[in-house]
């Protein structure tokens, strides 16, 4: 599931996004966990200043109730492209941090950065397959 995050509506996607593990409040405390996955494109300008800025917030992020790991990556093609991936013990955990990013203005300053919406998904942590060299 994919969407794309309009600067002044991140919060509700968010929220709309993590909508489909939070049907029922009892197989979401057993959750496996959830991965968010959220692409970047960044203005040329901004790309050091944006990795820059989430680099002084990982020490703070990997303090957040339920957090597993998180992991910027760039693009090997295009150095203004970004995928932030999130791994989470619950769907609820999400929401509640991005909420913060936005309270803390975090997130308004990330948004300004951008050269268009960034697009996010919200997966279980289980894959449907797999395989390891």
């Amino acid at each position: 599931m994919e969407a794309p995050l309009g600067k002044k509506a991140l919060i509700i996607a968010v929220t709309l996004c993590t909508a489909p593990f939070n049907n029922d409040e009892e197989d979401m405390s057993m959750s496996e966990g959830v991965t968010v996955i959220v692409t970047w494109a960044i203005k040329p300008e901004f790309a050091d200043a944006f990795v820059e800025s989430l680099r002084r917030m990982f020490p703070e992020i990997r303090l957040r109730k339920g957090l597993r790991n998180i992991r910027l990556l760039r693009s090997d093609t295009d150095p203004n492209q970004f995928v932030l991936i999130e791994e989470w013990d619950e769907a609820k955990n999400f929401p509640d941090y991005a909420q913060f990013r936005v309270e803390t203005g975090d997130t308004e300053k990330l948004l300004a950065m951008t050269a268009s919406d960034p697009q996010m998904g919200v997966w279980a942590v289980s894959p449907l397959a797999s395989a390891q060299a």
